[in-house]
């Protein structure tokens, strides 16, 4: 029987008066884990809805519309940087 390991997600509680410290457990957290649950962050639950809604409807385009947005909606972006050293990992996690 194969055993499996239990991971917990890093919570940062943003109501802490203690600024240093909550920067610390997101600096921790970003290194060790790459990602953290956020609350108490003052945020509507009804925009955090309608964002989950729109970047789900977005991930959902084929690969060219989502370049072609990101193209119109950013025209002073350095692109030759950008397709150089950024292209073939917005392929890859926007595919």
């Amino acid at each position: 029987m194969a055993m499996t390991a239990k991971l917990s997600l890093p919570i940062i509680d943003l109501s802490s008066p203690d600024r240093l410290s909550t920067a610390n457990s997101i600096r921790q957290a970003c290194v060790e884990y790459g990602f953290f649950y956020l609350v108490n962050h003052g945020v509507n639950e009804d925009f955090m809805k309608q964002v989950f809604e729109h970047s789900a409807k977005f991930f959902s385009l084929p690969l060219q519309h989502k370049m072609n947005l990101i193209l119109v909606h950013f025209p002073k972006v350095n692109w030759d940087l950008v397709k150089r050293n950024m292209v073939p990992l917005l392929i890859q996690i926007m595919a």
